[in-house]
């Protein structure tokens, strides 16, 4: 018996082409339901005409050397017919009856009004189907049955329906401290709309001994899922983290409970660290009547800190005026109010640190960098993210960052050329740098050697130890993983390729500046606007993407 798909008249479905109209092809719809395996659309040698040639789409195969194409599955063929100079194609391509998401999670289902003559599908067919996909797992009966006599009323296209779905797994949630007292808001950090928060930290926070400050809430177990296979998937347990104290906090294991064991004010050194210390209030300028300050406390100046003197703290540390060539040391947060001014500047702080500008100095920081007014020819290194608002300029210098940085604009025309590393381990990439410049001298005196005495002489021990430091030195670089959180010497391998890191510029970021996002690096040829640096995940290469 004759059976019509679009447009062809096929006996077994097997299509003589010098029968096709092929100027209506592409008008009639699907209607004809095929299984798999099932020949759609063939050409003989007697009768295939030298214009026509077969073409397979999606869900269909070419076999016959060109002559013939099958179903891959069940579905509805669909032919399209393109007109070349010297030849017409016609491309078969299948809508599946019921098509599986790549990651195994979903199914869906397709159903087209039937020709005259052709029967729809049941729905012992569908499960059928359903079952010779390997879907045995979330088949959802009643929406499945719901389509079907939809269907069947209105005899119009039923497209995409949801009839089975996987158990997605459900990661476990990472430990964190929850504090029982206001710590206030914490600068820098990105919210869940997309901003900025740039208010000011709230220092010292008064605590009374045996005050409750924080509880540790502990990591959840993950739960795992089931894809429509039936196979288990599973999930992530959540992270664990080590509670840090100082002497004048105690941290109770048994409870997660973290109490001040003495009155004082709190400091909190990013997620895992609480300090408590007394308050030390000075008044005016660090100078030669104050001498150098090193202190176990919590450390308040209302003035600057003149040029050559020292301060050492434990606790958090607030600065009014500016820092003058002079060096600070603090084990917890830092609040500059003035700038930091000079090359003998150097900041380093264990937590976060709030400065308003920076100029030809250092800032080293274990946690996260706000900058909220400029930074000029400056070495600015974070273990967390760099964040300033949208009209700062950060130009000249080095800028480093575990996390991602955020300012208005980068560089200048008139400023030398930036490095700018983000998704960039600060420790690693000083060890980088560090065996960089060794391979260059090791280099430059084993070819001082050789030049003066060539390469036919037998070179004394002293050049072989160079040349096996040498060795050892590419050995080192071609497995350092820069990439934050990595295993130190993962460098090559996929699993540890990709960070999230990214340079967010509002205003400009000028040509010649030598971006490294992770391990990939890209020296800007142009001048580029208002866009987000950020490596692509599919190929692993740093993309530009403009607002």
């Amino acid at each position: 018996m004759l059976n019509t798909i679009p447009g062809v008249q096929i006996n077994s479905c097997l299509a003589s082409i010098t029968e096709l109209p092929l100027e209506r092809l592409e008008e009639v719809p699907p209607g004809v339901l095929v299984a798999v395996g099932q020949p759609l659309l063939a050409l003989t040698k007697e009768e295939q005409p030298s214009e026509i040639v077969l073409e397979a789409g999606e869900n269909t195969e070419l076999i016959n050397d060109g002559g013939e194409i099958l179903s891959c599955c069940h579905g509805y063929p669909k032919i399209s017919v393109k007109k070349t100079k010297n030849n017409f194609i016609l491309c078969v391509s299948l809508v599946p009856l019921v098509e599986v998401s790549k990651d195994g999670m979903e199914a869906r289902l397709n159903l087209f009004p039937a020709l005259p003559g052709e029967d729809g599908p049941t729905i012992e067919l569908i499960l059928q189907v359903l079952t010779q996909q390997e879907v045995v797992a979330g088949i959802d009966h009643s929406a499945l049955e719901a389509v079907l006599d939809e269907f069947v009323k209105d005899s119009q296209p039923q497209l995409n329906h949801l009839i089975a779905r996987g158990k997605a797994p459900n990661d476990g949630m990472d430990a964190y401290i929850r504090f029982e007292v206001e710590i206030g808001p914490l600068p820098g950090k990105l919210l869940a709309d997309g901003s900025i928060d740039f208010r000011e930290r709230l220092m010292f926070v008064g605590v009374k001994k045996d005050q409750l400050l924080a509880c540790k809430v502990a990591a959840t177990q993950g739960r795992p899922g089931l894809n429509l296979a039936g196979e288990t998937i599973q999930a992530k347990d959540g992270s664990d983290i080590t509670v840090k104290v100082s002497e004048d906090a105690h941290y109770c294991e048994e409870d997660g409970t973290i109490r001040a064991t003495a009155s004082g004010v709190l400091s909190v050194i990013g997620d895992d660290t609480i300090r408590v210390s007394a308050k030390q209030k000075i008044s005016g300028d660090i100078d030669f009547n104050t001498g150098n300050i090193r202190s176990s406390n919590s450390l308040e100046i209302s003035g600057s800190v003149s040029p050559g003197f020292l301060i050492s703290a434990k606790g958090n540390v607030s600065i009014g005026g500016n820092i003058e060539s002079a060096i600070v040391n603090t084990h917890g947060n830092i609040v500059i109010r003035g700038g930091i001014i000079g090359s003998k500047s150097k900041i380093r702080v264990q937590g976060d640190a709030d400065i308003h500008h920076i100029e030809n100095g250092l800032v080293m920081a274990g946690g996260n960098i706000v900058i909220r007014t400029g930074a000029y020819y400056s070495y600015i290194q974070a273990s967390g993210d760099i964040r300033c608002p949208e009209n700062v300029k950060i130009v000249g210098g080095d800028v480093v960052a575990s996390g991602s940085l955020s300012c208005g604009q980068l560089g200048s025309p008139t400023a030398d050329p930036m490095n700018i590393a983000v998704g960039t381990d600060p420790h690693r990439y000083r060890r980088y740098q560090a065996l960089q410049r060794e391979y260059q001298e090791v280099l430059h005196q084993t070819q001082d050697w050789y030049n003066r005495f060539g390469r036919g002489r037998k070179a004394p021990s002293a050049v072989l130890e160079l040349e096996k430091r040498l060795r050892g030195i590419e050995q080192e670089l071609s497995g350092l993983n820069l990439i934050p959180d990595t295993p130190e010497d993962s460098l090559g391998n996929r699993l540890f390729s990709y960070t999230e890191a990214s340079i967010t510029v509002h205003s400009c970021i000028t040509a010649g500046n030598v971006l490294r996002i992770g391990n990939e690096v890209m020296v800007l040829e142009h001048d580029l606007d208002s866009c987000v640096i950020k490596m692509s995940k599919a190929s692993g290469e740093i993309t530009v993407n403009p607002f």
